[in-house]
């Protein structure tokens, strides 16, 4: 009787081939992995902004009715510097520190006083928040503690090690996970809640 071919063990050439297949497929799982976390973090930071779009609008506009109020002083400021000079007076001066928000700030300055309004807001520590979000997720899913390196190597160990035969080559390939088992789609998660600001 005729033996089944499926039951013969693989050659040499067919491990190699498997084992060059295991190596392609997990360097793509990692590049897949990396730009999914990238897009995650996006994904995260995007509705973290979105999600405080309406109080940035408000107090910007309520920055911008400041604004005019310190024009106004600042006018005020002037002239009384003016009258200050013709009666024979002057100001003490005073050292400020350049402020850091120097590039995002309305800045009236006049010999009698300084203000700084700054005209740009963000969410505070959005680094910092968008990070943890992050964290978060991928311990959820366990991705952040994933070792694809040591998976593979325990793969090909066993592959080279094992006494298999032909049928069984497939069934070491469906051992490497996909992307959507380790870490979701950017699309289908749930992103965590903006913590309240201390």
């Amino acid at each position: 009787m005729k033996e089944n071919m499926s039951n013969k063990p693989m050659t040499a050439t067919e491990r190699k081939e498997l084992r060059r297949i295991i190596a392609a497929r997990f360097a793509l799982l990692e590049t897949e992995l990396k730009s999914r976390r990238n897009a995650i973090k996006i994904r995260i930071e995007n509705e973290m902004r979105d999600s405080k779009a309406k109080d940035i609008a408000a107090f910007e506009e309520r920055i911008k009715e400041l604004t005019t109020d310190a024009q106004a002083l600042n006018e005020k400021s002037e002239k009384l510097f003016a009258e200050i000079c013709k009666a024979g007076l002057t100001p003490i001066p005073l050292r400020h520190r350049n402020s850091s928000y120097k590039n995002n700030s309305w800045q009236f300055a006049s010999d009698l006083m300084t203000i700084n309004i700054i005209r740009k807001l963000d969410i505070a520590n959005i680094d910092n928040n968008v990070q943890e979000a992050t964290k978060q997720l991928l311990n959820e899913h366990g991705a952040a503690k994933l070792d694809l390196h040591k998976m593979q190597l325990q793969i090909e160990e066993e592959l080279a090690l094992g006494t298999i035969v032909s049928e069984e080559a497939q069934a070491f390939l469906t051992r490497i996970p996909n992307a959507d088992k380790l870490l979701p789609s950017p699309d289908n998660i749930e992103v965590p809640a903006l913590p309240a600001t201390k």
